[in-house]
């Protein structure tokens, strides 16, 4: 058997069984992440640099934390943990110039 595409336990944990906390978390989830996802996307292949990739990988990690999309969440800390490994890797370089 498949896990669920989505896992609302955290959330219902969270907000003690309030429905209308739930509802205003899906809400502004649901408004939020798909700009995130696309500006992230775009950062991704523009090359913002991976401070920036970073940062928003992480900021939209935080609300997939909570609305935990089947995946999204360990994809977000992937992207954000190698954005980080290549910022390192190229901050001596960058220190040198």
């Amino acid at each position: 058997m498949k896990a669920p595409l989505i896992d609302f336990d955290f959330l219902y944990n969270l907000a003690a069984n309030d429905t209308n906390y739930v509802y205003d978390v899906i809400k502004l989830y649901l408004d939020t992440m798909p700009s995130g996802i696309e500006k992230l996307e775009q950062l991704i292949r523009v090359d913002g640099g991976y401070e920036v990739i970073q940062k928003q990988a992480h900021f939209l990690k935080s609300s997939a934390s909570v609305v935990k999309v089947r995946s999204m969440h360990d994809n977000l800390i992937e992207i954000e943990m190698l954005a980080r490994q290549h910022r390192k890797m190229a901050e001596p370089a960058t220190a040198k110039s």
